[in-house]
């Protein structure tokens, strides 16, 4: 079930098998269900289950990130991971893009 599911919370998201929904900005939207319990006409239990999605980072290279937020929603593609070397120096607009989406998050595939 672990392998199948992702558990936040009070939700639980189905791991889609391949790609999710692409919403651009390397993040996949994922289908999943809420479940709560309460205490309903003052005495009877209930079981709420609502359908729910969030968003996901895509699991890929940290790289392969990178170039997914700065091509956004573009359709024509301007970052290529082959493209992006150690040397490699980004546009302060770019760094705008990117620091808020990176800071925070440990997630990376290396």
């Amino acid at each position: 079930l672990s392998k199948s599911f992702k558990a936040v919370r009070n939700s639980f998201y189905f791991i889609p098998q391949g790609a999710g929904v692409d919403v651009k900005y390397g993040i996949d939207l994922w289908r999943g269900f809420f479940i709560s319990a309460r205490v309903v006409d003052c005495f009877r239990p209930a079981i709420n289950i609502d359908v729910s999605h969030s968003c996901f980072y895509k699991r890929q290279s940290l790289i392969n990130l990178i170039c997914d937020i700065l091509n956004g929603d573009e359709c024509e593609v301007r970052f290529h991971p082959n493209q992006l070397r150690s040397n490699t120096e980004l546009q302060p607009e770019h760094l705008s893009l990117l620091i808020p989406e990176l800071k925070g998050n440990r997630h990376w595939n290396i």
